[in-house]
């Protein structure tokens, strides 16, 4: 028995030290936070023919002929301009973990981003993959900023991020940063 408890101790040590082990950024609180991007209603974008309108500015364009709503309540983008913008997001608890996840939108870019937030800590990760595989990459996290503490499902997050990320495939440095809007689910 006193073999299990030990063995038992040393794999919930193991468990806890993954964050520990991995690159981590410290979340703000910023009460005074604010963006324009708040400002506005959650926008629908409408992609027709794959275009991607923002307060009536065409952000993306292609030749397909898509047609349907896109809830655009983020704007993370690739500050080197070498990837697809990130549009959409949404939020919810995984026991006392905030996940953030961020997808494109795009028919052409199967990536998403999403973020842990575990206590004061942020982790970050980068997803690629072409729909039956999945890569999960580690990102680097700078900075993380929220206009109040959230800690339960209907809160409205109010937030900025900015993560650094390297392609291992591709070899490209992409800075992705922006704000972001939604309600914990």
């Amino acid at each position: 028995m006193k073999n299990i408890l030990i063995i038992l101790s040393i794999f919930n040590f193991i468990s806890c030290s993954n964050y520990a082990q991995q690159n981590s950024g410290k979340l703000i609180i910023d009460k005074k936070l604010t963006n324009r991007f708040f400002e506005n209603t959650i926008i629908v974008g409408q992609e027709g023919s794959d275009k991607y309108y923002t307060d009536s500015v065409l952000v993306y364009s292609n030749d397909s002929v898509i047609t349907r709503e896109v809830l655009v309540n983020a704007d993370i983008r690739d500050s080197n301009g070498k990837h697809y913008s990130f549009f959409s997001c949404k939020s919810f608890f995984v026991e006392d973990t905030l996940v953030v996840e961020f997808k494109s939108g795009m028919k052409l870019s199967n990536s998403s981003l999403k973020i842990k937030v575990v206590s004061k800590k942020f982790y970050a990760y980068f997803f690629s993959g072409d729909g039956s595989i999945e890569n999960e990459y580690e990102a680097v996290p700078i900075s993380l900023k929220f206009r109040k503490k959230i800690n339960r499902k209907g809160q409205k997050i109010f937030g900025e991020l900015e993560i650094e990320f390297r392609d291992p495939e591709t070899k490209l440095d992409h800075i992705f940063k922006g704000p972001f809007f939604c309600i914990v689910e």
